[in-house]
């Protein structure tokens, strides 16, 4: 009745091919889940995304204008003539209305 410790004379190979992978996912993903906590971020497994980081300079002068802008500290005359003598153009060149 029992060979060589199996129930049956041969065992099932489905049976050995799901054992092996189910091993090989436990130990596998042990290993990379103790990888990662040791490595933490830098651990990178595939192309890296690169994160755009959305930092204004604070002291550039068109970000301290289009600010005041958005706050009401300026009238819209006031931030058209400002752009015009900082170089940025005319602002009534880029509107659409009147034309």
């Amino acid at each position: 009745m029992w060979h060589d410790g199996f129930a049956m004379s041969s065992p099932d190979p489905f049976s050995t091919i799901a054992t092996f992978l189910l091993m090989v996912g436990i130990f596998g993903g042990g290993a990379y889940l103790i990888a990662r906590s040791i490595a933490g971020d830098r651990l990178h497994i595939g192309p890296r995304h690169h994160r755009v980081q959305n930092h204004l300079d604070d002291n550039d002068p068109k970000v301290i204008l289009d600010r005041r802008f958005a706050n009401g500290e300026i009238t819209v005359e006031q931030y058209k003539e400002a752009l015009d003598l900082l170089g940025y153009g005319n602002f009534d060149a880029h509107s659409t209305g009147g034309q």
